[in-house]
């Protein structure tokens, strides 16, 4: 079975490591989700958080092409990096896949759909962009 990278972030959920569920907090005092490990809210400061599995699906907000990559990166090169808004409110980043940059520099006006996995390697990706209501793609 794949191993995820960070297990307090994604959970893996098959044997290959290409679907899981990215891992956060619900702070039950004022409803605000958090990716990732977390202490206490980054909205008002409680620490009566409840550990929550975040939705696989969100807004493509920002993108960059990385053409050198960190030391060690297993992917392509260049690819996309794109910051996701979850429909739960956290951003993650991810790495872009199956579509093609031209893609992403011809969407002028509003965002890009984005639809959250994992990898056979246990990186969060981002695939099936679609044009949908949203802010503007920076690159």
């Amino acid at each position: 079975m794949a191993v995820s990278v960070d297990t307090r972030r994604l959970k893996l959920t098959n044997d290959e490591g290409t679907e899981g569920v990215l891992l956060g907090f619900r702070c039950l005092d004022c409803g605000i989700h958090v990716f990732g490990p977390a202490t206490f809210c980054q909205g008002c400061s409680s620490s009566n958080l409840s550990p929550v599995e975040l939705g696989k699906e969100g807004i493509l907000y920002s993108y960059t092409i990385v053409r050198v990559p960190p030391q060690g990166w297993p992917g392509d090169v260049p690819y996309v990096l794109g910051q996701i808004e979850l429909g739960e409110g956290p951003q993650v980043l991810a790495e872009v896949i199956d579509c093609p940059e031209d893609n992403l520099k011809n969407r002028h006006a509003g965002g890009a759909y984005a639809s959250i996995s994992g990898s056979r390697r246990g990186r969060v990706r981002a695939s099936g962009l679609q044009m949908e209501a949203g802010p503007k793609l920076v690159g």
